[in-house]
């Protein structure tokens, strides 16, 4: 018997698909469906929200509240 041969082997196949991104099940609004625009309000609202809040911590820092 001499060296076994066998075919070559195809291209990179995946055989698991990618997983999905893990949901954040605090987040209220994650049945409603996505809109770029209400998204980026939503984001928006929410980065005002914390800059306001850290802003009152700190009544030194020269902004009126």
């Amino acid at each position: 018997s001499g060296i076994r041969r066998e075919p070559e082997l195809g291209e990179h196949e995946d055989v698991v698909p990618t997983p999905k991104p893990p949901i954040n099940e605090f987040d209220p609004d994650r049945d409603a469906p996505e809109d770029d625009a209400a998204r980026v309000k939503r984001e928006a609202d929410r980065t005002m929200n914390c800059n306001a809040r850290n802003a009152s911590l700190d009544p030194d820092d020269g902004i009126d509240l």
